[in-house]
């Protein structure tokens, strides 16, 4: 499996050819193990009882188990289990009913007919089996030709009936950061193409008319490499003929009601192919096909169908001349957390479309109709672009960063970003092969940065091919400046900013707060953490709640922690309005709400959007619906006009603005200018400022000195914080 440059993570796709031969996995080479003299009875180094089938027929029972009909025991079943050997033509295994054991098979070889039907037998027993090195099963207990069931026909791997549990699994699974390859165990289990209803791995057709016997159920691969290919109408793994429908003829019937269901696939590289009217996973003339999962973030799975007669890769293939309307329950595709999953609907690897919706991050429902289906998954990605007429595909995460400070480097948007893409076929495009579409998106970027703005910026790669993907850099008030972090060694990442809200009403709940501060994080790997995965600093939602429910305006202090241990505090800050106006029609409960506004005089005017920035008038139409600001008028204009008029002449004073709803209600504000103070109009107005103005004040000497009192109102001094709220100025000495 190959790697891109930006990082080890890997979507894998499996690179495999349409014709029969080549679709096969390529046989595994057994890992190198210690020669051994042991036999039959004899101790494996894991504590298993060794059994050699090749010495005889293996039965595992309650009171132990027996190899050639010689009690291999003491009487008891071993607790750890038994491990299963050798190469035979003449015998085979069973595990009896009610027996819960686990085996290991290693480099194990067993062809059965119908003699004895099944290689292995696991029904009504609850077995783990454990692969190591090459094993294979090749049933060849079945029929030259189609018909009803006869007694004759066998299955590689049986688990018959609804009771009971197969788990099938590496050494390694379900050991973290495991991914199976080629040194993991083998297990190839197959039918005789030539031969009716020998079954790969499932239930056996001979059995279905028995209640029960027939069904198939409770099917879990957890890892390994799995390759299993039915007989003539077999699927590779799943229900047999007739298994979930039943034919009823005048005075007698054939088949029966049971179910193929709670088939998982948690692991591994699997690789179904059905017969003749079969799918690679599933049933054959079924009524019901019931929870079918693949799930994991290195599972693949590639199921065939039957080409000629149409049968999906998963699904139901059709009994030739019978009509069957299956029912679907739960046949999905489940990522990991960190993981999205593709499926792949087609006639090979490369003549494909991808099923309507990947990749995807939930678990989704599996819709296929061609007979070759890919199912994997990969690293999960923001963003994902897959080009339906050449199946590229491109993804990428959005950033996160804390504003200000150094700007990124391209080499760090395409790692932090961990933009990836992969051709038709599944190979990977070095980052290299990835481009910038638009330079300037960049620079728009870094010119916020730099300058401690917050927002979203987009920013788009592409291929060679044009297919493109848009993603975010998220910059944001406090929290991690992601510029600093080694791109090899990634942390989490989480941003947030300082926001405004009206003072007085109801407390604030966490959601609320984690929405209004744009709350944003990543885990380490770059997985998107839910808003739920963030703490609030319970003190300070306390402190501030108080003030909210009390009137109160001011500034507090405000700390998320995601669930990976990052932090960012912000600042919020509680508005009270200096004038609030309500409509007086009872059936009218239309509201303007504005802030006084200071401003150093002299200078260029304002402008009408300016003076609603500044003034940050709000008003709510009669249902209580937010009015957008560009339907607040002002009535009127001789009064913005006096304003601009002596601001342009230096004049200092306090002037009248009236602003009018679209329902008719009015608010009247005060704008004050004075001779010293910040110059409101070039203000930003996306930056939170406070503001502070006073006047030259003259004043005879002598008597008794100034108190602060009379000097700020000698001066007129007016101030407003950063949330443009009313606050007292005081004087400092210098």
């Amino acid at each position: 499996m190959e790697q891109t440059e930006a990082e080890g993570d890997t979507v894998k796709t499996p690179a495999l050819k349409p014709d029969e031969e080549e679709s096969k996995p390529k046989a595994t080479k057994p890992a190198e193990k210690k020669k051994s003299v042991k036999t039959s009875a004899d101790t494996a180094e894991n504590g298993q009882t060794i059994l050699d089938i090749s010495e005889g027929d293996v039965r595992i029972t309650k009171t132990g188990a027996t190899v050639g009909g010689v009690s291999k025991d003491d009487g008891s079943l071993n607790p750890k289990g038994y491990w299963i050997t050798g190469t035979t033509t003449d015998y085979n295994v069973v595990v009896e009913k009610e027996v819960k054991t686990e085996i290991t098979l290693c480099d194990v070889n067993i062809t059965s007919d119908t003699s004895k039907m099944e290689c292995i037998d696991v029904s009504h027993a609850d077995v783990v089996i454990t692969l190591i090195g090459k094993n294979e099963l090749l049933c060849k207990a079945g029929r030259a030709s189609d018909g009803a069931p006869a007694g004759d026909e066998g299955t590689a791997l049986a688990k018959n009936g609804m009771d009971g549990t197969l788990v099938i699994r590496c050494q390694k699974a379900g050991e973290t950061g495991h991914q199976c390859d080629e040194n993991c165990g083998t297990l190839i289990a197959k039918g005789q193409e030539t031969l009716y209803h020998a079954g790969a791995i499932g239930n056996s057709y001979r059995k279905v008319q028995a209640d029960e016997e027939s069904g198939f159920c409770n099917l879990t691969i957890e890892g390994g490499n799995i390759e299993a290919k039915g007989g003539q109408h077999s699927p590779g793994i799943g229900g047999s003929c007739l298994t979930s429908h039943k034919i009823v003829f005048p005075g007698d019937s054939l088949g029966n009601n049971k179910q193929t269901s709670n088939l998982r696939i948690t692991g591994g590289n699997v690789k179904a192919e059905g017969n003749y009217a079969c799918a690679g996973i599933g049933a054959v003339g079924a009524t019901s096909l019931k929870n079918i999962v693949i799930s994991g973030g290195d599972t693949t799975v590639i199921a065939k169908g039957d080409q000629t007669s149409d049968t999906p890769g998963i699904g139901v293939g059709k009994y030739p001349g019978v009509d069957v309307e299956t029912t679907f329950e739960h046949v999905a595709a489940s990522p990991d957390n960190g993981y999205q999953g593709y499926v792949q609907d087609g006639e090979s690897m490369d003549n494909y479309t991808f099923m309507e919706g990947s990749p995807f991050k939930e678990e989704t429902e599996i819709r296929v109709g061609k007979f070759y289906t890919a199912v994997y998954f990969g690293p999960f990605r923001d963003e994902n672009t897959v080009e339906p007429l050449t199946n590229e595909q491109i993804g990428a995460n959005n950033v996160i960063s804390k504003t200000g400070g150094k700007e990124f480097t391209k080499e760090q948007l395409k790692k932090f970003t961990k933009v990836n893409a992969r051709d038709k076929s599944g190979n990977p495009l070095s980052l290299g092969q990835i481009s910038f579409v638009h330079e300037k998106q960049i620079e728009a970027v870094n010119k916020a940065k730099a300058a401690g703005k917050t927002g979203d910026y987009p920013l788009t790669f592409c291929t060679a091919n044009k297919t493109e993907v848009k993603v975010h850099i998220f910059l944001r008030k406090d929290g991690t400046d992601t510029v600093k972090m080694d791109p090899e060694h990634p942390e989490p990442m989480i941003g947030a900013n300082d926001f405004l809200k009206d003072t007085g009403g109801e407390e604030f709940t966490e959601e609320q707060l984690k929405l209004y501060g744009e709350l944003k994080g990543k885990d380490k790997d770059g997985t998107t953490i839910d808003l739920k995965g963030f703490t609030i600093d319970a003190e300070q939602m306390k402190k501030l709640n108080q003030a909210k429910t009390a009137g109160q305006p001011g500034t507090f202090n405000l700390t998320y922690t995601s669930s990976e241990g990052a932090k960012a505090t912000v600042q919020v800050i509680l508005v009270k309005y200096d004038a609030v106006a309500e409509n007086q029609d009872p059936d009218n409960d239309e509201v303007i709400r504005g802030m006084d506004i200071v401003s150093g005089t002299g200078g260029d005017g304002f402008t009408g959007e300016q003076l609603k920035e500044l003034s940050a008038v709000k008003a709510f139409d009669k249902d209580g619906e937010l009015v957008e600001k560009d339907r607040i008028t002002f009535p009127e204009p001789d009064q913005m006009k006096r304003i601009n008029e002596a601001k342009a002449a230096k004049e200092s004073g306090n002037f009248l603005l009236t602003m009018k709803a679209p329902g008719g209600t009015e608010v009247t504000v005060q704008v004050y200018l004075r001779d010293k103070g910040k110059d409101s109009a070039k203000v930003n107005p996306d930056q939170t400022e406070a503001f502070l103005a006073a006047n030259d004040g003259t004043y005879l000497t002598g008597g008794t000195e100034f108190s602060e009192e009379v000097i700020l109102e000698l001066c007129k001094a007016k101030a407003k914080d950063q949330g443009k709220n009313t606050v007292e100025p005081s004087i400092r000495n210098s």
